[in-house]
């Protein structure tokens, strides 16, 4: 048995140990649940169309399994590698209007496949992008649940093939901060009576008031960036 040197053992975990600070400001973080988001689209998207973020994603798996050969010799056991599976499920709450989960739906209903990416959000990588991988998929089961509280989506998707590790384009702080309301000054959204001052009467300057619309401004063109391009 060869022996190692207490010292030279110490040293080289020292220097193991030291790899996990690199390049930061502290130890290494493990990946978050929720920086990681789901985006989907169908086969028969045009070339350029944007990706669909299924919205009130609160949940989401991976999964990557496979059989094992198995066999008994003479000689002793033999065991490998046999062939990989992987597939994907998702938990959403129901949003009838949401473009992501209805490309799932038409796809189940088509009997289509769908375009999958599995997004890191944070932290970007050297290249200023998000670290994801991607793969085409079959919507095999999309299971409702209804309880006294909001309605809820199972979705499994099956991997056709394997998932290719890859870059996906920075997703916009707005689709990522989508369920956040952004600051306002008072008066700024509300009913407009045509006043223009706030206080309901009629004429005045109009310059905040006119923003009356913001809200639902706001929610359609949230709804729009939930879009990304890829």
């Amino acid at each position: 048995m060869t022996k190692v040197p207490f010292n030279v053992f110490n040293d080289k975990l020292l220097r193991l140990n030291m790899r996990q600070f690199a390049d930061t400001t502290g130890p290494v973080q493990p990946t978050r649940g929720k920086d990681v988001l789901y985006f989907v689209q169908s086969v028969n998207a045009s070339i350029g169309a944007d990706a669909l973020l299924p919205g009130q994603q609160t949940e989401g798996g991976w999964t990557v399994e496979g059989d094992l050969i198995d066999e008994q010799t003479k000689t002793g056991r033999i065991v490998d590698y046999g062939t990989d599976t992987e597939s994907i499920e998702l938990t959403l709450y129901e949003v009838k209007s949401d473009e992501g989960q209805a490309a799932l739906r038409e796809a189940k209903a088509k009997h289509l496949k769908v375009k999958v990416w599995r997004v890191t959000v944070a932290p970007l990588n050297a290249n200023g992008m998000h670290d994801a991988y991607f793969s085409y998929a079959v919507v095999e089961s999309i299971e409702t649940s209804e309880s006294d509280s909001f309605v809820e989506l199972t979705v499994s998707l099956q991997i056709d093939g394997s998932s290719q590790a890859g870059e996906f384009p920075k997703i916009p702080e707005d689709v990522l901060a989508q369920a956040q309301y952004p600051y306002e000054l008072p008066g700024e959204t509300g009913v407009d009576d045509g006043s223009g001052d706030g206080s309901g009467g009629t004429g005045g300057d109009d310059t905040v008031n006119s923003e009356a619309t913001t809200a639902p401004k706001t929610a359609a063109k949230k709804a729009k960036e939930q879009k990304v391009g890829v």
